[in-house]
């Protein structure tokens, strides 16, 4: 009689070993502490916990995770709309299941979660006012957390106890992107409205950059064509070009 053995070999592996690891995009579960509300809203929408969007004024709004290794790396992770599918309640969104590329678990890693009507990856979202042209704005501001080895998705807003999120709410506001008014008088003076700084260029392309002196007035020598925009320094938000002489 033949005996044929068979061995079975039984690997036991650790979710910490895995390049990739598990996170919950999340505010809260039950969780009142971390909820999305409008604090100042444009004409027609309400206060408090956001609703489903779109908002009555037609405005849809957006969580967006923002993560990276340190505070200069974090790039935009994942854009969640948050229509009735996208919350578990006023002001709560369902969550989303992420498998992060590049955050090895058990690692500190820097987030940011910004809430707004657009989407955008590009400048820098982590300063006051609105990115992108953006109606609705509101930030978490930066903190940290350690992803931990797990099969499940734990949430953003825990991370096994390791989440630094402040216990507060999110507070959106609309935000002003009325453009400057370039006004030019009949004795060659250049005059805008709002706080803005005059730009400058001789080519409608650019590169524009700032005239010195330039607050909310200055003379101007029309010795070649120039042409001007006005930038909005506390949102480092650039305008289009605005005039031209």
């Amino acid at each position: 009689m033949k005996i044929k053995l068979f061995s079975l070999l039984v690997a036991i592996i650790s979710p910490g070993a895995f390049a990739q690891c598990h996170l919950g995009f999340v505010n809260g579960s039950g969780d009142i502490s971390r909820v999305f509300v409008i604090g100042n809203p444009v004409s027609g929408d309400p206060t408090g916990p956001i609703p489903a969007s779109p908002l009555p004024s037609g405005h849809s709004l957006i969580a967006q995770l923002y993560m990276g290794t340190n505070v200069d790396s974090m790039t935009l992770q994942n854009s969640s709309l948050l229509d009735a599918d996208g919350l578990a309640g006023p002001g709560l969104m369902q969550s989303v299941h992420l498998i992060t590329s590049g955050f090895p678990c058990g690692q500190l890693t820097f987030f940011n979660v910004v809430v707004s009507d657009v989407a955008s990856a590009t400048g820098s979202p982590f300063v006051p006012g609105p990115v992108g042209r953006a109606v609705y704005y509101g930030t978490s501001g930066t903190f940290t957390g350690t992803i931990p080895s797990a099969i499940s998705y734990p949430p953003l807003f825990s991370l096994g106890g390791t989440s630094t999120w402040p216990a507060t709410n999110l507070v959106i506001n609309a935000v002003s992107n009325a453009p400057p008014v370039l006004n030019f008088s009949g004795n060659n003076v250049l005059t805008w409205t709002g706080t803005y700084t005059l730009q400058s260029a001789t080519n409608v392309s650019g590169p524009y950059a700032d005239v010195p002196g330039a607050v909310v007035r200055i003379p101007i020598a029309l010795a070649r064509p120039s042409f001007f925009s006005g930038c909005a320094t506390e949102r480092r938000l650039e305008d289009k070009v605005l005039g031209s002489l």
